[in-house]
């Protein structure tokens, strides 16, 4: 089993492979589940898995399209996390949850100005 991450176009930059990630998935809200990025999507996630879909109770807005699938509204890209190493978790198609990313230190001032970009949209 493997857990896909949907990363906004404006966080994926601060992914990398080896990057420690924790998870909580809603189905085991009171556990959390460490693993490690492996992989990170080069091109924009065209399809959104249903489950992730906020037109099904997901957390992901997503887009309609003709052929009955979703996408996501704002660009996204994958990061994959193994689940191979994970005990006392029964893993089941279509969980999902949120992740909480180590992605390094940044100064106050560097927080805020990525704050400002993002509230008045400078991207």
């Amino acid at each position: 089993m493997k857990a896909v991450l949907v990363v906004d176009q404006g966080d994926v930059k601060f992914l990398r492979s080896g990057q420690q990630v924790q998870l909580i998935l809603s189905q085991y809200r009171d556990q959390r589940i460490n693993g490690v990025i492996t992989e990170i999507s080069r091109d924009e996630l065209t399809r959104l898995p249903r489950e992730l879909s906020k037109t099904n109770g997901g957390p992901v807005a997503a887009l309609p399209l003709p052929d009955g699938t979703e996408r996501p509204l704002l660009k996204s890209y994958e990061a994959t996390v193994p689940l191979d190493s994970v005990r006392d978790v029964k893993f089941l198609p279509g969980m999902y949850g949120f992740a909480k990313v180590r992605v390094g230190n940044a100064t106050l001032a560097t927080r805020i100005w990525r704050q400002i970009q993002t509230v008045l949209n400078f991207r």
